[in-house]
């Protein structure tokens, strides 16, 4: 079974926010969709096309995202030819929690840690 790097996770992340806004509110009411942002290092964007971007210490991948069920997260990341399921929390309209949920592709990753995103004014 593949590990999961901290750079994957977060990439998986990434994407996985994307596809939470495409999928789980109507157009133009999207909390997922724009930049968010975990320490001063990694950031991630979400567009309203079901596009996401992820930036870790200056390096940038691209994927792809939708929503189920309202707060599931799913993202593919060009790099990583698997979909990532997250369950998505909205603490605030700037806050974002992600947290991994197990599949049949990835079923040793249901218990890691959380990640916490914060909203990136543009």
């Amino acid at each position: 079974m593949k590990k999961f790097n901290r750079s994957q996770s977060i990439v998986v992340v990434a994407i996985a926010l994307m596809l939470a806004v495409i999928s789980c509110t109507p157009a133009g009411d999207n909390k997922i969709v724009g930049k968010w942002a975990q320490g001063t290092n990694t950031s991630v964007t979400f567009t309203k096309e079901g596009l996401m971007t992820t930036t870790e210490d200056g390096k940038t991948t691209t994927g792809k995202y939708y929503v189920t069920n309202g707060n599931i997260l799913a993202i593919t990341m060009d790099v990583l030819p698997l979909t990532i399921q997250f369950k998505m929390e909205f603490p605030s309209d700037k806050d974002l929690t992600l947290s991994m949920q197990a599949t049949k592709e990835t079923p040793d990753v249901g218990n890691k840690q959380a990640e916490h995103f914060t909203r990136v004014s543009n």
